[in-house]
């Protein structure tokens, strides 16, 4: 019960029989050193197990990732009443009756940022012709940031901006509900059949004609 006492009797009895155990001072010494280390993690397990510390409170936030697939189930049917969606504005009902505000699904990408969420960006690449519904799809199913690039031999541009302009309409969301990030290739990169500027162009004239191209493009 007293470790202080109980070490010094221990380090008195080591000393004693270290003259004429086999072992030496030094053998001694590292068998009372294993020891302290036993004893030290005995305690601090029995810490730990009698602590009975509460798991930690909710994020104020509603941090979560993303919905339960009965959640989505159950926002799919407020949607259809009239309700706020995946995709409902910020000064709308933006969660099933049940959930709390502090827990609703965040709608917008600045809202996401705000709150210090975790996200997905939302990739186009090599999805040609079903782009567009592709896009509509990650936007209904909670995606708020999409990445595409100006390089037409990976990427349709011009799909990804009907595919979010559709889901939009269909959602209620804006534009500014969502973060769309595309990227200039160089010619290197560029399938030379389909450059989407003047590949004799210098850089900076390449660049912003890429950059008027994407524009266009996403809408």
């Amino acid at each position: 019960r007293n470790p202080s006492g109980f070490f010094a009797r221990m380090m008195v009895q080591m000393k004693a029989k270290a003259k004429t155990s086999f072992l030496g001072p030094a053998g001694a010494l590292a068998a009372l050193t294993g020891l302290f280390v036993v004893l030290a993690m005995c305690l601090l397990f029995r810490q730990i197990s009698t602590s009975g510390s509460s798991p930690p409170a909710p994020n104020q936030k509603g941090l979560r990732v993303a919905p339960d697939p009965g959640e989505i189930g159950a926002r799919a049917d407020h949607d259809a009443d009239g309700g706020g969606g995946v995709g409902a504005p910020p000064d709308r009902p933006d969660g099933p009756a049940g959930v709390p505000e502090a827990e609703a699904h965040v709608d917008s990408s600045a809202s996401i940022l705000e709150a210090q969420l975790p996200y997905l960006i939302y990739g186009t690449a090599w999805k040609k012709s079903r782009t567009a519904d592709l896009v509509s799809r990650a936007l209904s199913a909670g995606f708020r940031f999409v990445d595409t690039a100006c390089q037409p031999k990976h990427y349709d541009e011009k799909l990804v901006g009907e595919g979010w302009t559709s889901a939009a309409r269909e959602l209620g969301i804006r534009r500014d509900d969502l973060f769309l990030q595309t990227k200039f290739t160089a010619v290197r990169g560029q399938d030379p059949q389909t450059v989407p500027y003047d590949a004799g162009a210098t850089l900076e004239e390449q660049v912003r004609q890429s950059v008027r191209v994407s524009l266009r493009n996403l809408q």
